[in-house]
């Protein structure tokens, strides 16, 4: 059996059904994660749909989670969760030549510099990226306030589960990368951008080898729906439907052209996101575009950003 040492559950409530992965290193020496489950279960209504308040809201997801724990061992890993990008800070610093020992009490000085928010009020915590011979530090500071880490753990508490650990969602976005796929982290003047389209947000981080930028743009599937459902006059739950058989539709033309200011604002909006990244980095091109999330099911979205970023888009 595997022990709670070396396997977590990492969980995602999400806006249509909440999501979870067993994985299980298989030795610390060795590095391997191993997936060894997963269960996927269906929220009873979209939580974001026309008619649901914050109460039912909230019955939906310990449903879901109530399900979820009868069907899964929870004892036997740690639970792992992250939370949404909203709200959240992260900044690199270069520090100077000195002991190792001494790095912690200088990130601590910079944090409460740095952090753009009260730092009792925040949750931080900080990370060393690169080292140079001459024994400069860099460093990154990362930071998301209370109120966001307490409400996204409320569900979780109400069910008596206990998260043992917490992640920005972006830096979840940037660690899965660096494990997943190494391969792209070689250069220092060539960026991967991961684009994560949520229901309601989409998280755009920019990574090099050493060096990691985040956006949290408030836009996402959810607005592509709500336009379908002004112009069929639907409700939510069957403007999602709509939209989500599009391509077989006999009303494909008409669905898209509903959705085409949607598509417009978003492009624009991640557009205004990379101009500004390579404004203030202009050594560095910005190589591939990494997809995810539930957004990138509707493909003629991939084409179309793909069509006006003139970068190459790939899903994992």
């Amino acid at each position: 059996m595997v022990s709670k040492s070396d396997a977590v559950w990492a969980i995602d409530i999400g806006n249509n059904s909440l999501k979870a992965l067993h994985l299980s290193a298989e030795s610390a020496e060795s590095g391997v994660v191993e997936v060894i489950g997963f269960d996927n279960i269906q929220h009873g209504k979209i939580l974001t749909g026309s008619g649901v308040g914050a109460a039912e809201r909230n019955e939906l997801i310990a449903l879901s989670f109530r399900r979820f724990v009868s069907q899964n061992d929870l004892s036997i890993a740690e639970v792992v969760v992250s939370v949404p990008s909203q709200n959240s800070f992260a900044r690199f610093v270069k520090l100077p030549p000195v002991e190792q020992k001494r790095i912690p009490e200088i990130v601590s000085f910079e944090a409460a510099q740095q952090i753009p928010f009260d730092i009792n009020d925040v949750q931080w915590d900080w990370q060393l990226m690169e080292q140079s011979e001459d024994g400069e530090n860099k460093v990154g500071i990362f930071a998301i306030k209370n109120d966001i880490v307490t409400e996204a753990l409320e569900h979780y508490s109400r069910e008596n589960i206990q998260v043992n650990q917490v992640q920005m969602a972006s830096m979840a976005l940037y660690n899965y990368v660096l494990y997943d796929r190494p391969e792209l982290a070689r250069s220092e003047n060539r960026a991967t951008v991961i684009l994560n389209i949520g229901a309601e947000n989409t998280d755009l981080v920019i990574w090099t080898k050493s060096t990691v930028w985040q956006r949290c743009i408030p836009m996402g599937g959810n607005a592509f729906t709500k336009a379908i459902s002004e112009a069929f006059k639907l409700n939510f739950e069957k403007a999602e439907k709509l939209k989500r058989t599009a391509p077989v539709s006999k009303y494909a033309r008409q669905i898209l052209q509903a959705m085409k200011p949607v598509f417009t604002d978003l492009a624009s909006e991640i557009q205004r996101s990379l101009g500004f990244y390579t404004s203030s980095n202009q050594n560095i091109k910005l190589a591939k575009v990494i997809a995810l999330g539930g957004g990138t099911k509707m493909r003629v979205l991939l084409k179309y950003l793909q069509q006006s970023l003139q970068i190459p888009i790939e899903r994992p």
